[in-house]
């Protein structure tokens, strides 16, 4: 199954490179922030605003550098994830047996199965 990747890279003093993955941007730039406000030093106090930390923690080691790339890559889906998404449809409904509608219950299963089948190659 396809999934959306965002990639923090950090290429540090030492040329050293890392790369970490994120499934939002968001998350992989509050990791960049995270990662500026702890080297920052120990004796200042960075701004509260994330896009001030980045910034003056860049202009201040300017021989660091980041980036956020985005991609898309394979990552696959256990069997189990696929029954739990099964046993979540109309889950509240299913349990007081209450109505549920049957067109709406067939495209979603047709769906589900093939993600299923995708997902196992068959």
């Amino acid at each position: 199954m396809n999934t959306k990747l965002w990639i923090l890279v950090i290429e540090d003093r030492n040329g050293d490179k890392t790369a970490t993955s994120y499934l939002s941007r968001a998350a992989a730039r509050a990791a960049l922030v995270e990662r500026c406000r702890r080297e920052w030093g120990k004796g200042s106090v960075p701004p509260s605003d994330p896009d001030m930390v980045i910034l003056f923690y860049y202009c201040r080691v300017d021989d660091e550098f980041f980036d956020i790339h985005e991609c898309e890559t394979e990552v696959p889906v256990t069997q189990n994830a696929f029954l739990q998404q099964a046993l979540d449809y109309q889950a509240a409904a299913f349990d007081a047996d209450e109505e549920v509608n049957g067109a709406d219950l067939v495209e979603w299963f047709s769906d589900w199965r093939g993600r299923v089948k995708e997902a196992m190659q068959v």
